[in-house]
C-alpha cells in the first residue's frame, strides 16, 4: 500500500513528454522501487514472526511447534538479523546436544556479533537448563578467540556490578577461559582483592572453576586465598571502638578453603586442620578429601580430631568408609 501510494505521487509529478526522455524517468521509477523495496525489509519472516508469537506463552505443545517454525525459516531466505535470531532461538529451544545448541549460538554470533555477545552473556546464561548454560559458554569461548576485547568487557563488568547472577554467571565463563587466556588471569587476580565483597567471592568462584580445567594454573591464587583465610581480627581501637575488623568475610573464607581442596593444595588445607580453633576445620576436611590426598587424609584426620564436633565425625566416617571400600577391593 504505502509502495502504491508512493508510486502515484511520483507519477503525478513525473511526465514524460518525449521519447527521449523516457530513459531518465526510468531511472527515477527505478531508483523509488529500489527504496520501497528497501523500506519493505521491516515485514518479518513469517515463520519467525509464528514463532516468536508461540514462544510467548510456555506451555510445552507451544514451544514445540515454535521450534518447528524456527526450523522452517532457518531453511528460507532471510536477512542477516532474522537468521541470527531465528538461531538464536533455536539454541534456546530445539531439543539437541549441547553442541548443536552451541552451534546454533555460534551462528547467531557470526551474523551480529556485538547484539548476540551481550544476549549471551547477560541472558542466555541465566537459563535454568544446564545445556543451554554450557552451550553458551562453548559459544562463548569459541567467539573469545575472535573478538577477545569486547567479551572480556562484558565479562569484567559483569563480575564488578552489583547484579548477584551476574557476577556468577560471569565467574563461571572467566575461570573456564582463564585456562586459555592471562589477561582473564590477571582479571581474577585483581578481582580477589576488589572492595566488593560478593565480587571477591566470585573471584574465588572463577578461581574454583580454572581449577576444574587446570589446577596447575591455578596454584597461583593459592597464596591470596590462604592470605584471606588466616585474616584474623586485630584489637585495633576500630575493632573496639566500631566492632570493625580486618578479618575478611566468613562466606568468602570459608569457600577459600573448599577451594584450595579443588586446586590440591593439599600441605595448606592441612595448615588449616591444625588449628584447632579454627572455625573452618569441618570445610578443610571436606576440602581434604576433595584434594585427592587419599588414604593419607583420613590418617590426618584420625589424628587431630581429638575433640571432634558432630560434623567433623560425620567427614571422618565418610573418609574411613571410603579406605575400608578401598581395601574391600
Amino acid at each position: 500500500m504505502a509502495f502504491c501510494a508512493i508510486r502515484s505521487m511520483i507519477l503525478s509529478y513525473v511526465r514524460i513528454p518525449s521519447p527521449g526522455l523516457r530513459v531518465g524517468a526510468s531511472w527515477t521509477l527505478a531508483l523509488i522501487c529500489a527504496l520501497a523495496a528497501i523500506g519493505g525489509c521491516g515485514a518479518q519472516n513469517e515463520f519467525l514472526a509464528e514463532a516468536k508469537d508461540l514462544l510467548k506463552s510456555d506451555k510445552r505443545t507451544r514451544v514445540e511447534l515454535a521450534v518447528r517454525q524456527l526450523t522452517q525459516a532457518a531453511e528460507t531466505q532471510m536477512t542477516a538479523r532474522e537468521e541470527a535470531e531465528t538461531r538464536y532461538l533455536l539454541g534456546y529451544y530445539q531439543s539437541g546436544t549441547v553442541e548443536e545448541r552451541a552451534a546454533h549460538f555460534t551462528a547467531a554470533l557470526d551474523r551480529e556479533p556485538k547484539r548476540y555477545e551481550e544476549a549471551l552473556i547477560h541472558e542466555a546464561l541465566r537459563d535454568n537448563v544446564p545445556d543451554v548454560r554450557e552451550a553458551v559458554r562453548m559459544a562463548l569461548a569459541k567467539q573469545y578467540r575472535n573478538a577477545p576485547g569486547r567479551i572480556r568487557k562484558e565479562l569484567t563488568d559483569a563480575l564488578e556490578g552489583k547484579d548477584n547472577r551476574s557476577r556468577h554467571d560471569a565467574a563461571w565463563v572467566i575461570g573456564h577461559l582463564a585456562a586459555e587466556d592471562d589477561v582473564l588471569a590477571n582479571l581474577i587476580g585483581d578481582s580477589l582483592d576488589h572492595k566488593r565483597m560478593a565480587t571477591r567471592l566470585n573471584a574465588i568462584l572463577a578461581v574454583d572453576e580454572l581449577a576444574r580445567r587446570d589446577a596447575t594454573k591455578a596454584q597461583r591464587y593459592v597464596p591470596q586465598l590462604l592470605e584471606k583465610i588466616e585474616s584474623a581480627p586485630k584489637p585495633t581501637w576500630k575493632k573496639l571502638w566500631l566492632g570493625e575488623g580486618e578479618r575478611e568475610d566468613p562466606e568468602v573464607r570459608a569457600l577459600a578453603v573448599t577451594t584450595l581442596g579443588t586446586i590440591g593444595a593439599t600441605d595448606e588445607i592441612l595448615k588449616v586442620l591444625q588449628n584447632k580453633g579454627s572455625s573452618l576445620r569441618s570445610n578443610a576436611m571436606k576440602a581434604l578429601i576433595a584434594s585427592g590426598a587419599g588414604e593419607s587424609a583420613v590418617d590426618v584426620l584420625l589424628g587431630l580430631l581429638e575433640e571432634p564436633t558432630a560434623e567433623e565425625l560425620q567427614w571422618t566416617s565418610r573418609a574411613s568408609a571410603g579406605r575400608r571400600a578401598v581395601h574391600l577391593r
